[in-house]
């Protein structure tokens, strides 16, 4: 586990006690050495393999590549979140004057205006088009619901994709809008905490999640490991 980008440290976790209580003083200092060694430039240290030294080393060791890897993955995680919670803030600033999305283009390849470079009827006839098709969306934007999520906050938007990235899709309404209630009591750094938390643990799923959230929210120091 040589020195990198996201590798920087070992982490020693208070679980660690209980082995650390099998060797001598003089062994903890040997081993917290090899280990910093190790986890800078992956040279192993020449300790007998049968010995307590030694196991404790590979415990430590293997659990460090594990914690590493849950961290690269986690990082691109919140990468691929923020970029989509600025996409989705991003389209939702560039609306018209009724309300609806403008998409986004490179102004070098717009299209020529219509009326400037067909001939009258032409335009007439695509105007014509024009109106039709606005009139049948307006129908139809009469007859159908519009889409909750696209009247979210920035922030809501943010941690509804950090939690379908981290965690997975909700179940259905009721637990989306519980998380949205819970996350409004806390600032988003805290709610990335509790997804994180969530998220190294292995748990998956909604009811956790709300635990975790009642947790950070008794004891505000509660973090999550690799932090």
């Amino acid at each position: 586990m040589p020195e990198s980008e996201n590798s920087r440290y070992i982490p020693l976790y208070y679980s660690y006690i209980e082995q650390l209580n099998l060797l001598r003083d003089d062994q903890i200092g040997q081993l917290i050495k090899a280990l910093l060694i190790y986890g800078k430039d992956g040279t192993l240290p020449d300790f007998p393999k049968d010995t307590n030294l030694y196991m404790a080393f590979s415990f430590i060791a293997d659990n460090s590549k594990r914690a590493e890897l849950r961290g690269m993955e986690l990082a691109e995680k919140r990468r691929m979140a923020g970029q989509r919670g600025g996409q989705a803030s991003a389209a939702k600033a560039q609306r018209n004057e009724k309300g609806e999305f403008i998409a986004l283009a490179d102004p070098s390849k717009r299209q020529a205006n219509p009326e400037q470079t067909q001939a009258p009827e032409q335009t007439q006839a695509y105007n014509n088009n024009i109106k039709d098709k606005n009139k049948d969306n307006n129908n139809n934007n009469l007859l159908q619901k519009i889409d909750e999520e696209d009247c979210l906050s920035e922030n809501d938007s943010y941690v509804l994709n950090l939690y379908r990235d981290m965690i997975g899709e909700f179940r259905n309404k009721r637990e989306r809008d519980e998380f949205l209630e819970l996350a409004a009591g806390m600032d988003r750094q805290e709610v990335i905490d509790v997804l994180t938390i969530a998220f190294e643990n292995g748990a998956y799923t909604w009811n956790y999640v709300r635990k975790t959230f009642n947790t950070k929210r008794m004891h505000p120091s509660y973090k999550p490991k690799l932090l």
